[in-house]
């Protein structure tokens, strides 16, 4: 998805043109996850409260709304109509 320039002025770039990727699939790249709370990254949930906790499933009904939400935009959408001629820098 990404490459990566080292050096002056390096970076990430994309390897496919904004249209081709959602704003979910760059997050998850570079941020590693979207996981509202720390304690869902592990599987299976190591919280010490998880047996009497109530809250897990609004945590996980919360990840699902914003993967539905953040799958259904384009980074081509967040750069609107402007469109680089070669390369895509994020």
């Amino acid at each position: 998805m990404l490459r990566l320039n080292r050096g002056y002025q390096g970076g990430h770039m994309l390897a496919r043109p904004p249209e081709r990727y959602t704003v979910v699939q760059a997050l998850k790249i570079t941020e590693g996850g979207l996981r509202p709370v720390a304690y869902m990254e592990d599987e299976p949930n190591q919280c010490q409260r998880n047996s009497f906790c109530k809250t897990p499933l609004m945590w996980k009904d919360l990840e699902t709304v914003i993967n539905e939400y953040l799958g259904n935009i384009t980074l081509q959408t967040i750069l609107g109509e402007h469109k680089p001629a070669d390369e895509y820098y994020i």
